[in-house]
């Protein structure tokens, strides 16, 4: 049985982590990676714009994005 609509209580609010983008490039470390159903171009500008829309010191990081299947892509941090 569905319960929309329903009130449920004591749900923990979730931890708010910075740099609350669709994609956590700030959390990432040289070698992280994750894959998502955008398209190349999207997650090279989104890292584009990670790196010369944040602070200074995020101008040498650098991502590369790589198309894995028609379903989506995987990005890399690699330096």
């Amino acid at each position: 049985m569905s319960e929309e609509g329903q009130i449920v209580s004591n749900i923990p609010i979730p931890k708010i982590i910075r740099g609350r983008g669709k994609y956590k490039f700030s959390m990432m470390k040289v070698g992280d990676s994750f894959w998502s159903e955008a398209t190349t171009d999207a997650l090279r500008t989104a890292a584009y714009k990670y790196v010369n829309r944040t602070s200074k010191k995020n101008k040498d990081k650098v991502f590369k994005a790589v198309r894995i299947d028609a379903g989506g892509a995987r990005i890399w941090r690699i330096k």
